[in-house]
């Protein structure tokens, strides 16, 4: 009975050596795919980077960067395509962005690039509530964050000069010497037009109103109703700063709702 149970003791050593063996070997295999996947994304080879990225994660699911890079890629492709399938692309990179923020839920990256997948489909009320109670809630100093936050307010929002003129100063604060340009001459702008501009009129207001409608109905997926505001936005409220600001992404979205739609324009 003593050599059976000491025999049992040794077969149990050897299984979890064996196992501790096999998880290492899997986190080294995850970290090469993971480096290969972020050499391939650095030099713009974005689909290898998602294939590689793709090897990384089935091997270690619980890699949170590995998530985040695969997500910036297919953001990246969807720069480089044509747009047709715009919608489809940005949602895969949400699931990649929201996986990494799951695994690891103080996840500085996975909220500055799922707050820039929001700005890029025009969610701006979702990409300033992830930079103000996440990303500038664990580094209140982040030049990108500011800067990417001041762009939200500036772009989505009518009547929002006062709050995008605040974090375009607080990134010029934080880039010093190495602040943009245009970020200075925006910064001008908004103090010259802020000391001088009304309050928004109806236009501007019915423009703003239609557009949160829009973007709501895009996060739900009911595109007909999407077209159909983002549509008479074009039309109607092309003069309004809402239209203007979106002008060159309105027909792209719109497109590929069409192309996303169901043919009976039901849900």
């Amino acid at each position: 009975m003593r050599v059976w149970a000491g025999a049992v003791i040794v077969f149990g050593v050897v299984a979890q050596g064996c196992a501790s063996s096999r998880a290492r070997v899997d986190l080294e295999a995850s970290r090469v795919a993971y480096q290969e996947g972020l050499t391939a994304y650095q030099a713009s080879n974005y689909k290898d980077a998602i294939e590689k990225l793709d090897g990384s994660i089935a091997v270690n699911p619980n890699n949170h960067d590995a998530y985040i890079l695969r997500g910036m890629a297919r953001m990246r492709q969807i720069d480089k395509g044509d747009g047709s399938r715009y919608l489809d692309e940005t949602q895969k990179a949400f699931d990649d962005f929201n996986a990494s923020i799951r695994i690891y839920p103080l996840n500085f990256h996975g909220y500055y690039h799922r707050a820039v997948a929001f700005a890029s489909v025009h969610r701006y009320d979702d990409a300033a509530r992830d930079l103000l109670n996440h990303c500038l809630s664990l580094r209140p100093d982040d030049g990108p964050s500011n800067l990417l936050l001041a762009k939200v307010y500036d772009d989505g929002f009518v009547g929002q000069g006062k709050r995008a003129l605040q974090y375009y100063e607080k990134y010029a604060k934080v880039a010093g010497v190495q602040v943009e340009p245009w970020v200075l001459s925006r910064i001008r702008e908004l103090q010259a037009s802020l000391s001088a501009t009304p309050a928004p009129g109806q236009d501007e207001q019915k423009a703003a109103q239609l557009f949160e409608a829009a973007m709501a109905h895009v996060a739900q997926k009911n595109y007909p109703e999407a077209i159909k505001l983002l549509t008479e936005l074009q039309t109607k409220f092309s003069h309004t700063q809402i239209a203007k600001n979106n002008e060159r992404m309105l027909p792209l979205v719109i497109q590929a709702m069409k192309g996303e739609a169901p043919k009976d324009g039901k849900n």
